[in-house]
C-alpha cells in the first residue's frame, strides 16, 4: 500500500502543468533555439522546447563537437517569468579539458535568467564539477538554428 501512495506522488508530481506567469515569454520560449556551452563554442546546439501533454512544457536541448565534446539540458519546465523559466531536470556537460575530461552530471532544479539586454536564457546554477573556479555558460538563446542545407 505505501508502495502505491509513493508512486502515486510521484507521478502527481510529474505530472503538474508549467506556471506560466508570463505568457508572452512563453510562446517565445516554444519551438527550437540555439543552445551553446561556452567550452565548445561551434557548431552551435539545439534547445527544443515543447508541450507533450497540454499545459506541461519540456525542455531537451544537445550540442556536440566533432571532438566528443557534449553539452545536454533535458528536463520540464516547471515556471516561465518574464526573465526566467526554471526547470526540473538534469544538466550534462562533458569537455576534454575541463573536469579531467570527465562527464559532469547534475540533475535537481535550475533556473535560466535574462540579465540587462542579453538575448538569451543563462543557467545561473553555473558550477562544473570541477569546482568553485569552473563555471559554465550553459545559454538557451532567443535565435532559431538556422536551417539546414540540403
Amino acid at each position: 500500500m505505501l508502495l502505491l501512495v509513493l508512486t502515486l506522488l510521484v507521478a502527481l508530481t510529474l505530472c503538474q502543468p508549467t506556471t506560466i506567469d508570463d505568457p508572452k515569454m512563453a510562446d517565445q520560449l516554444m519551438g527550437e533555439h540555439v543552445f551553446n556551452l561556452q567550452w565548445i563554442g561551434d557548431p552551435p546546439g539545439v534547445a527544443k522546447l515543447t508541450e507533450p501533454t497540454k499545459g506541461e512544457l519540456q525542455l531537451e536541448a544537445i550540442q556536440e563537437n566533432a571532438k566528443g565534446d557534449f553539452a545536454s539540458v533535458k528536463g520540464r519546465i516547471t515556471k516561465v517569468t518574464a526573465k526566467t523559466f526554471e526547470l526540473d531536470g538534469t544538466v550534462t556537460t562533458k569537455v576534454s579539458y575541463v573536469n579531467g575530461g570527465q562527464v559532469c552530471e547534475r540533475s535537481g532544479r535550475f533556473t535560466f535568467g535574462i540579465t540587462g539586454a542579453r538575448k538569451y536564457w543563462r543557467l545561473k546554477e553555473m558550477s562544473n564539477c570541477e569546482g568553485k573556479n569552473v563555471v559554465d555558460y550553459v545559454d538557451v538563446f532567443f535565435a532559431r538554428p538556422k536551417p539546414k542545407k540540403p
